[in-house]
């Protein structure tokens, strides 16, 4: 009676899913449902057991958990959050084969979640495209935990499990046992096929699948990068004891290997990166990415739905339905903005907090020690950009360090001066700012908040072109950005889709004010990107803020199109 069933979105042999309505909450939840009927003549109660207790013990970002477990005469019900961006194989259906980048997304999550259930000693042993969820941020998890074995008194099991064919590691078609290291055969066998669309294996005689398999007989594709052909020869070693993540330095080996270089680990796992593909979805219950939904209700009616047995576990918010506007009203404090306000009201109010800020006098009461530098960022002209987290909050921040020698030798410094004091100023949610500055004898340290996020163009390499419904949630954030900038008096000269950045939660940061000027009368600088600089300025004409339209108008085609227009 809790929950209104609406629709069956997937079944297997043992059980069924169904879309559910949480009368009291008003909260959708997957339900996983299991006939008891069924489990008896299978006899898989122990399966149904021990996906239970999983479900419940679990919590990692990466794989499926129970939020309520609840009877009926003559059902058992698992009750899940949903995720609505469908399955990896559905995704894989849709496109035959994924980008290396996106490829790479997603097995790294996959490690990230293997690597948390061999730290509780459980080996997963049903790593497929089929039993993978992506959620409305684009995030994976793992789900079906019904074949998962939690290893007791010893690290080895002979039982040979329901798993994919195709994805079995030779030693569980033997008799000799097998150990945690069948889910690192089983990573190779997902990124060769995310990335070629069919398994390694793959014959349409089964027979000969298992002698693929033993005798170790594939092909790399031929678009294989030589550190992705190393890194699957790595994990589809025959020998589980050579295997890349069964040697010394276990599931790290796999972690450190040079193809997964570029991936941060711990942003990652805090998901505080943006992921490559993200659903589109339009409601809380949109189910449009789970092919073959049943038209007709699920055969279960409200008259069996009065559970016994109830158990309420932590139910997990949906946060993306409870979204507000912010309004940053200083570098320390944040407030909503009601949708009502008038915008244009607010956009005094920030012209007013621009001005009071932009001649404020540097912090300069901080100094290096008050940081400890953890990487690289970048690289520029002038210096480099470093990630580093401050001392005494353990924040993380990127910091901009400039060599005053080489900014006196290009006669560069009156724009560094402008660019910090926009920044200090600059007060509005799509636009990068400053939140401290300090300097030494050689160097001016910038520190701002630390965007993890890809920027425009990387991510055009990684898609070629946006969706115009994505290119649009973009694009409208830089109008509101520039709407901004024009109403405060400064033209930012140098809107292309490097400086556009994406933040944790997927919206854009306008980045590098270091061509940025002030507003009065018109300018006539040669500056910018020449691919997006407007005629007026290659005429020496002298120009205005319009020129940063004209950049927008090129942007909007390149995101749309791959390329620009000229």
């Amino acid at each position: 009676k809790d929950f209104q069933f609406l629709k069956s979105y997937g079944r297997s042999m043992f059980s069924e899913c169904l879309l559910a309505k949480n009368r009291k909450t008003k909260l959708y939840y997957g339900i996983k449902c299991y006939k008891k009927k069924t489990i008896l003549q299978l006899e898989i109660g122990k399966l149904v057991e021990n996906e239970m207790k999983l479900l419940n013990a679990i919590r990692s970002p990466f794989i499926e958990h129970a939020s309520y477990f609840f009877e009926d005469s003559k059902r058992q019900f698992f009750t899940i959050p949903l995720s609505l961006g469908g399955t990896v194989f559905g995704l894989l259906k849709r496109h035959y084969r994924l980008t290396e980048y996106y490829c790479k997304f997603i097995a790294a999550q996959v490690v990230l979640a293997i690597e948390y259930l061999h730290n509780m000693e459980i080996i997963y042993r049903n790593l497929k495209p089929e039993n993978m969820l992506i959620d409305h941020h684009g995030f994976i998890k793992l789900a079906d935990l019904s074949i998962s074995k939690k290893l007791e008194d010893t690290t080895r099991t002979f039982t040979l499990c329901g798993g994919t064919i195709e994805y079995l590691a030779p030693e569980m078609l033997t008799t000799s046992g097998y150990d945690k290291s069948v889910d690192y055969w089983a990573i190779g066998i997902l990124i060769y096929e995310l990335y070629t669309g069919i398994t390694p294996f793959y014959n349409e005689d089964e027979l000969l699948v298992y002698k693929n398999i033993l005798e170790g007989n594939y092909h790399n594709h031929f678009t294989f990068s030589s550190t992705l052909i190393n890194l699957i020869k790595s994990l589809l070693k025959s020998t589980p004891n050579d295997r890349l993540g069964n040697l010394e330095d276990g599931i790290n080996d796999i972690k450190n290997h040079y193809w997964f270089k570029d991936i941060l680990w711990l942003p990652l796992f805090n998901k505080a990166v943006i992921p490559p593909y993200v659903p589109e979805i339009t409601e809380p219950h949109d189910m449009c990415f789970y092919e073959g939904l049943d038209n007709e209700d699920s055969e279960l009616n409200e008259s069996t739905t009065g559970g016994i047995n109830y158990q309420p576990f932590s139910v997990l918010q949906h946060e993306l339905y409870k979204m507000k506007l912010i309004r940053f009203v200083n570098l320390k404090k944040k407030e909503y903005l009601n949708v009502n306000n008038n915008f244009e009201n607010y956009l005094k109010k920030s012209k007013e907090y621009f001005w009071q800020n932009y001649h404020m006098p540097a912090k300069t009461n901080l100094t290096s020690a008050d940081f400890d530098f953890i990487k690289i960022l970048g690289n520029g002209t002038f210096g480099v950009v470093l990630m580093a987290m401050k001392s005494d909050n353990e924040h993380f921040y990127a910091i901009k360090v400039i060599n005053k020698r080489l900014l006196i030798e290009k006669k560069y410094l009156p724009h560094v001066k402008s660019e910090r004091f926009v920044l200090q100023a600059l007060n509005f949610p799509f636009l990068i700012n400053l939140e401290y500055f300090y300097q030494t004898v050689n160097n001016l340290f910038y520190v701002m908040p630390l965007v993890l996020g890809n920027n425009l163009h990387e991510m055009l390499k990684i898609e070629f072109k946006f969706r115009e419904s994505v290119a649009r949630f973009y694009l409208a954030q830089i109008v509101l950005a520039l709407e901004f900038l024009q109403f405060i008096g400064v033209i930012h000269r140098d809107i292309k889709p490097e400086n556009i950045v994406l933040d944790s939660n997927g919206y854009v940061k306008l980045v590098d004010f270091g061509l940025c000027k002030l507003l009065n009368g018109r300018t006539f600088t040669l500056c910018g990107s020449p691919e997006y600089m407007a005629p007026e300025i290659l005429k020496n004409q002298g120009y205005d803020a319009a020129i940063d339209w004209w950049a927008f108008g090129i942007l909007a085609y390149e995101l749309c199109s791959g390329t620009s227009p000229f």
